[in-house]
């Protein structure tokens, strides 16, 4: 019987890796608005995919090679990990913490695998030039909800925004349209500065960035509007540092011009945006407090991996109930993921 080789297995991983550049931001039900469970299925099978092909290739080479270099990377990765599973051997109420907690630990597991076995040059092109593809997708459907064009049932679900519907594409919220360009951004930049890159990709990468900043300030989250100007900030500090050429000093100059754009606007929300920021920061105040609360109870080892939704409505407020007008989706995950780590 004929087995896998080793080369076949990286060719599955790769892809796996690949696909979930593009699908990812893509997916999303077509009778509901909420896409966030579709997204973590692609991610939880092209994690175990990409975990998988990496354990196949050290099996079917008879070694598991680890650049020295990348330990750096690896060694907190590494004890995060095993804080995991002893923290969840060690915490009550493990069958009701263990979906979220094997969530943790497939998506920490396809990191690593992704980091030691397709971190090559190769790979990261692809990975970018594919993720500019799916940004322009996003993008484009973007401009189409703003014009009034969107087919789908969910059309207008988020109000009028600052030329027509808010924009949400098919990230689920406007804020998370926005924060998925934040990422797109200096990706589509990088990949524009590689000589190797395609011209016609290149300028296809050149031309998301002005593009994907309009389509932030359409959704109307000032939350959103602020990642891209931040994203853009810090890609023209330091990609002029690290490459030191005249076209780095061009990239980051557009950037920096991006960053302004993005930070304008956010600054000059008209009313509805103001409000739309009064209560994400009323919202936040309270969560972030009860969030507070569960830290302070548990200060050193948490509640255990897994178990936020467990032990939250205990400390949940009464003002974030209110807030909330009826829906639950955020009684499931911290506000700050930061502070869910030290829940946890």
């Amino acid at each position: 019987m004929k087995t896998l080789s080793a080369e076949s297995t990286h060719r599955l991983g790769e892809s796996a890796l690949l696909t979930m550049a593009f699908i990812l931001p893509l997916a999303f039900y077509l009778r509901t608005y909420d896409s966030t469970t579709l997204k973590y299925a692609v991610l939880q099978w092209g994690s175990l995919a990409l975990l998988f092909s990496w354990l196949w290739q050290g099996i079917s080479r008879g070694r598991f090679q680890v650049a020295a270099g990348s330990w750096s990377v690896l060694l907190p990765a590494t004890l995060y990990g095993a804080w995991l599973l002893i923290r969840f051997a060690t915490a009550p109420y493990k069958i009701a913490a263990l979906p979220d907690f094997l969530t943790q630990l497939t998506l920490l597991a396809g990191f690593l695998a992704a980091f030691l076995g397709f971190a090559g040059a190769r790979t990261s092109s692809r990975f970018a030039a594919l993720t500019v593809a799916a940004a322009w997708i996003v993008a484009l459907y973007g401009l189409a909800q703003a014009a009034g064009l969107d087919p789908f049932i969910w059309k207008g679900a988020f109000g009028a925004g600052p030329i027509g519907t808010r924009v949400f594409s098919t990230l689920g919220r406007p804020s998370l349209c926005a924060y998925f360009f934040a990422v797109a951004i200096p990706m589509a930049l990088t990949l524009a500065l590689d000589p190797e890159t395609p011209k016609a990709l290149r300028w296809a990468a050149l031309g998301l960035a002005p593009v994907t900043v309009v389509v932030a300030i359409l959704t109307g989250a000032p939350t959103g509007m602020a990642a891209v100007g931040v994203s853009c900030l810090l890609y023209a500090l330091i990609v002029p540092m690290a490459l030191r050429t005249r076209a780095a000093l061009t990239s980051a100059a557009l950037a920096l011009l991006l960053a302004l754009v993005a930070g304008a606007a956010a600054l000059g929300m008209d009313g509805r945006g103001r409000e739309s920021l009064s209560y994400t920061s009323q919202f936040r105040k309270a969560t972030v407090a009860a969030e507070l609360r569960m830290v302070a109870e548990h200060p050193l080892i948490g509640f255990g991996p897994g178990s936020f939704s467990v032990h939250y409505p205990r400390f949940r407020a009464v003002d974030i109930i209110r807030l909330e007008s009826g829906h639950n989706t955020m009684a499931q995950y911290p506000e700050l993921p930061l502070l869910g780590a030290a829940v946890e």
